[in-house]
């Protein structure tokens, strides 16, 4: 998360020093965020956080830091340079969300080192038949998109589903079968790739303003089984 700060060992830890001993409490109130957080996304990258003697502490893969609660309990982290970094649960899907490096999601996969959670968005593999049909499926979308684009003199919908009123341009809007989320036909809003929600169903660009108005893509960061990240498809 915070990889480029490790050349300044001396400073990470006299702020830990700081800090720690100063959270009286923390371990109780901070008990949702006490685990194993791994990328939404895969990657590799993680947090764990563990408290300690009522304070707590954030590790990545490169350091460990700090942390406090705010008045709000959301997580905040001591990092050496760059000040406070807030880590706020997503009270819908339950991920920690980071402003902060590559990965801007994390899900718990533990609670402690031996316990596991299940993931909430297990499903079966996806054969090929289902990449196919979602590859077709995909298609469709595109297809009917283009045909309300030229219905209606250049313009495209605010929103995916509304090629499905009507049954003009689709009679439904179809679910993905990626092998990696639930089978899914919710759309999220995106107008790049960087933006995808990664929770399976469809991404669509729907302002007039961005470049990419009109897109669609699946909303899946993983990959296919030839390898290709579906949001490449």
């Amino acid at each position: 998360m915070m990889r480029y700060l490790g050349s300044i060992p001396l400073l990470r830890w006299l702020v830990l020093v700081a800090v720690v001993g100063s959270c009286v409490g923390c371990s109780a109130k901070g008990s949702s965020y006490v685990g194993r957080w791994e990328c939404s996304s895969g990657g590799g990258d993680f947090l764990e956080i563990k408290a300690n003697n009522g304070a707590l502490l954030v590790t990545d893969e490169d350091a460990t830091y700090p942390a406090s609660l705010d008045d709000k309990g959301t997580l905040i982290v001591s990092v050496p340079l760059m000040g406070s970094l807030p880590l706020p649960i997503d009270s819908q899907s339950r991920e920690l969300i980071s402003s902060a490096g590559s990965c801007k999601r994390f899900n718990k996969v533990a609670s402690s080192s031996s316990e596991k959670i299940p993931s909430k968005a297990s499903s079966p593999p996806a054969t090929a038949d289902d990449e196919g049909a979602t590859r077709g499926k995909l298609s469709s979308i595109r297809s009917a998109l283009s045909i309300y684009y030229g219905d209606k003199d250049g313009k495209n919908p605010s929103n995916l589903k509304q090629l499905a009123e009507g049954g003009k341009y689709l009679d439904s809007i179809p679910k993905t079968k990626t092998g990696h989320h639930p089978e899914s036909d919710a759309v999220y809003s995106a107008c790049d790739t960087s933006q995808l929600s990664d929770k399976g169903g469809w991404a669509y660009c729907g302002d007039p303003t961005n470049k990419n108005w009109g897109a669609v893509w699946a909303d899946c960061a993983h990959k296919d089984s030839k390898g290709v990240p579906w949001y490449e498809r």
